[in-house]
């Protein structure tokens, strides 16, 4: 939030700009916490569709886990990007959010369980 935003917000809600301060750290933790969750759901219905589709086990479940770990080392230390790795795949960003509705279905019947 800059300050404009919290001078307004100061002046509109009568509110002090440590009070501001607290509520944006407050809403910027609460948006972490939401998104560790959806990488974890999302990582989990990966090793699930695995499990399904491919009749992996324990032992290439592990296997995936630590690929994927050695592959976000790899971004974090900057020898790749998220980029680089769509690229090489051939697979465009948008590609992967496309879903198709029965898909769709599961994933929902899934996730209410």
């Amino acid at each position: 939030m800059n300050r404009q935003m919290k001078r307004r917000f100061t002046k509109n809600l009568n509110l002090k700009e440590s009070d501001i301060d607290e509520l944006s750290e407050y809403f910027r933790k609460q948006n972490e916490e939401a998104n560790k969750e959806l990488v974890i759901k999302f990582l989990g219905l990966t090793v699930e569709a695995l499990r399904l589709e491919f009749g992996f086990g324990q032992k290439r479940i592990e296997q995936y886990g630590a690929r994927l770990d050695s592959l976000l080392d790899s971004i974090n230390l900057g020898y790749v990007t998220f980029e680089d790795l769509l690229e090489e795949m051939s697979i465009k960003p948008t590609q992967i959010l496309k879903i198709d509705y029965g898909t769709r279905e599961k994933i929902k019947e899934r996730m209410a369980v």
